[in-house]
């Protein structure tokens, strides 16, 4: 899955969108004029799609937005959750070897 490593914020790159695009990706949004910044569109689609790990693989930093720092981490299971600060982003897995109680049963 792809998260931002840096302070700032995830976003991909006009070459990046370019990319997803020859290559079919239905999860890029176009805007109708650039950003302030020169973007011409958005990703939409879920951080672990299969299409935007192989675009961060083959552009590396070309694929970073203005305000990121793409990278990806391999999960180790099926359930993980972005946690934000300041737009810099860690990766949460929930995994067997964690434990967890559940505020519903009664002792």
């Amino acid at each position: 899955m792809v998260y931002n490593a840096c302070f700032g914020g995830f976003g991909i790159s006009n070459e990046a969108i370019d990319w997803l695009l020859e290559h079919g990706s239905k999860h890029v949004h176009l805007f109708d004029r650039p950003s302030c910044f020169g973007i011409k569109g958005e990703w939409i689609g879920t951080r672990h799609d299969p299409l935007l790990v192989k675009c961060v693989r083959a552009l590396k930093d070309k694929a970073n937005g203005v305000f990121a720092d793409l990278d990806i981490m391999k999960l180790d299971g099926t359930h993980y959750r972005i946690v934000r600060y300041d737009g810099e982003e860690t990766v949460e897995q929930l995994t067997d070897e964690q434990e967890w109680i559940d505020a519903s049963e009664n002792e």
